[in-house]
């Protein structure tokens, strides 16, 4: 039977499906992490961090996809669904602290909430995260190219930034 929950452009959701994916992204992931996810939709992802994790705080706005992700996690103790907008949060409540971000970020937020993160997240050692590749370039622009401005320079001040690997359209819904 085929999922009803659909992703909605107006929180640039897009669900990853593919599990060679999900691996990779959750590879950097051990049992001593608790990681921050933002944007869990179905919770696809979250099952693949929850198997590696010491525990997953799992942030989404969609109050339509909560109950998939919910099912998706039940029966996973070290999982945490937080009802809310991740621009808005309050990640100081957040206990344990995470220490890493894992996600496949929405695209409407994923700039500003990349850059939020670091400035008020302290806790954050780690990002690792799924973004446009426009996004991504535009993060780990250097001094001399196109992509090159501001955004580049105070994501550059905070972290290193690398990216890392490209995937294809077809690993999303």
């Amino acid at each position: 039977m085929a999922d009803p929950v659909r992703p909605k452009k107006k929180f640039g959701q897009h669900f990853l499906k593919d599990p060679n994916t999900a691996r990779i992204v959750a590879s950097g992931v051990t049992d001593d992490d608790v990681v921050l996810e933002i944007g869990p939709g179905r919770g696809f992802l979250t099952g693949f961090l929850a198997e590696r994790a010491r525990l997953v705080h799992a942030v989404e706005i969609d109050r339509d996809v909560l109950p998939a992700l919910r099912q998706a996690v039940a029966g996973r103790p070290n999982v945490r669904v937080h009802e809310g907008d991740a621009m808005r949060f309050d990640y100081a409540g957040l206990e344990p602290a995470p220490n890493a971000m894992v996600a496949n970020l929405p695209y409407n937020v994923a700039s500003p909430l990349v850059l939020m993160l670091l400035e008020r997240v302290e806790s954050l050692r780690t990002l690792r995260f799924m973004a446009q590749l426009e996004v991504a370039r535009r993060m780990a622009a250097v001094r001399g190219t196109k992509d090159y401005a501001s955004y580049a320079v105070l994501v550059g001040l905070l972290a290193t930034v690398k990216v890392l690997h490209k995937v294809p359209p077809t690993v999303f819904d």
